[in-house]
């Protein structure tokens, strides 16, 4: 995917119109529909519908309207950041990252490529953890870092208590759960719902850890909820989500490629929380940390680049 038919795709979705487009951006209608194309080939699924309004987003659309455009904040930041690495080839040894499992598979992973042929002589290692369990790893051991998805929301910050107290978090990509229903559940006509009536239903779970919980499940139960169904293999919980009989919670991020078809297709359905439920994806750091040569490296890669997508 290139940066350029991001371009393309913002202004198009800001105004609806192919024509206008070309002017804003000196082409011709036919190259604008021509990378709109490639990117929907590219990402797999329909951006854009043509109406008699003109071209209006699609709910997937929509979900990528923010993703794109931090894509190309993150990606001109990047290239106005780049802090020269002179001594990189010095830094050797093992570099240990605790993360979630969604951390690894949305964002991680590709930012992780890029650290890696800066750093070529370091030994990489992830080590996938629940947020709790990443906030009491850090907190007891000041030496290590990790990167985790984090509510915003101080009213959950008890989810991660007592340890997030002694860290410092530095929020790299700003995201927002849902609660995600079938089309025939009675939720289904719902504007917006809080969390008090969503545990009224049976949950469906996934991204639990060995004890079977996340900050998820803590959160629900909180609320008087009880987990019906839980699963680590995403296409069991879509399945489950699909037979209608479980409500679930998902985000951009969370779940994207595993059930936009669902979402487009109307057969999943996406409905606002009434709480925040924000969350950000965050560097975790000791507030006194006593960090090794290969962890400083990848702080200051994260917080000097700002890419991390």
């Amino acid at each position: 995917m290139r940066t350029e038919h991001l371009k393309y795709f913002l202004s198009l979705a800001k105004t609806g119109s192919i024509t206008q487009t070309g002017k804003e951006l000196y082409t011709s209608h036919q190259n604008i529909s021509k990378i709109m194309r490639q990117l929907e080939d590219d990402l797999g699924t329909t951006l854009f519908l043509r109406t008699s309004k003109g071209i209006e987003l699609t709910a997937i659309g929509k979900l990528f309207l923010s993703l794109a455009q931090r894509t190309l904040d993150d990606f001109s930041k990047f290239r106005a950041n780049i802090v020269t690495l002179e001594n990189r080839e010095n830094i050797t040894g093992k570099l240990h990252i605790f993360s979630s499992e969604l951390v690894n598979l949305t964002i991680l992973s590709s930012i992780l490529q890029i650290f890696a042929e800066l750093y070529p002589s370091l030994h990489i290692h992830l080590d996938n953890k629940e947020p709790f369990e990443i906030f009491q790893k850090i907190a007891l051991h000041p030496n290590l870092i990790g990167v985790t998805a984090v509510l915003n929301n101080p009213e959950f910050h008890n989810l991660y208590a007592p340890y997030i107290q002694q860290i410092n978090l530095t929020p790299l990509i700003q995201d927002t759960y849902y609660c995600v229903v079938h089309k025939s559940s009675p939720l289904a006509g719902y504007k917006s719902i809080s969390l008090t009536e969503f545990s009224k239903y049976p949950f469906a779970a996934t991204n639990l850890n060995e004890e079977g919980e996340s900050t998820l499940t803590k959160l629900v139960t909180q609320y008087g909820g009880q987990i019906a169904f839980s699963s680590n293999n995403l296409i069991a919980y879509r399945s489950a989500l699909l037979s209608g009989r479980y409500v679930g919670i998902t985000s951009n991020l969370t779940h994207y490629k595993n059930l936009e078809s669902d979402l487009q297709s109307n057969q999943l359905l996406l409905i606002p929380f009434q709480e925040n439920m924000q969350l950000s994806i965050s560097l975790a750091v000791h507030q006194h940390a006593e960090l090794d040569d290969a962890s400083k490296a990848f702080v200051e890669f994260m917080k000097s680049s700002e890419v991390y997508l």
